[in-house]
C-alpha cells in the first residue's frame, strides 16, 4: 500500500508537505478522532495507523473555509452532502494545507470541465456527420 501511495505523489511535484495530521470532529457527538490526511493525484485519504478509514475524491469538494478565529479549524463542504467536514490541524501547516487543498481541487475541477467539455464537442461532431 505505501508503494502505491509514494507513487501517486511523485506524479505531481508539490512544494508543500503531502500528509498532515488532522483531529476530525464529528458534529452529533463533538467527539474528535486523530487520523492522516494523505494527499492523493485526484482524493485525499483519510489513514489511521496502517488502515485507510475514507477516501475523499476532490470531486466531492465544493468549498473550503478557514474558521476566522482559529485558522487551524477548516470546514470542508462537500457535494450531495448536507453534513460540513470539519478538521481541525495539529500543526501549524494550515496555510499549506489549505494551498494545497485550494489548488487540488481548483486543478482537478478544471480538468473534468476540460474532459466533459471535449467530451461534448466529440459528441457534437459525430452526431453532425451523421
Amino acid at each position: 500500500m505505501e508503494d502505491i501511495f509514494r507513487g501517486f505523489y511523485y506524479l505531481k511535484s508539490t512544494q508543500h508537505p503531502l500528509e498532515y495530521r488532522i483531529r476530525k470532529v464529528r458534529r452529533k457527538s463533538l467527539q474528535t478522532l486523530r487520523r492522516t490526511y494523505k494527499f492523493t493525484i485526484d482524493s485525499i485519504l483519510s489513514v489511521e495507523g496502517d488502515k485507510i478509514k475514507k477516501e475523499m475524491p476532490f470531486y466531492q469538494i465544493s468549498s473550503i473555509t478557514r474558521d476566522k478565529i482559529d485558522p487551524k479549524v477548516i470546514s470542508i463542504d462537500r457535494r450531495g452532502l448536507q453534513e460540513l467536514k470539519v478538521v481541525i490541524l495539529e500543526e501549524q501547516l494550515t496555510e499549506p494545507f489549505f494551498e494545497l487543498l485550494s489548488t487540488k481541487v481548483k486543478l482537478y475541477n478544471a480538468e473534468v470541465n476540460t474532459l466533459d467539455r471535449d467530451l461534448v464537442l466529440s459528441a457534437n461532431v459525430m452526431f453532425r456527420n451523421e
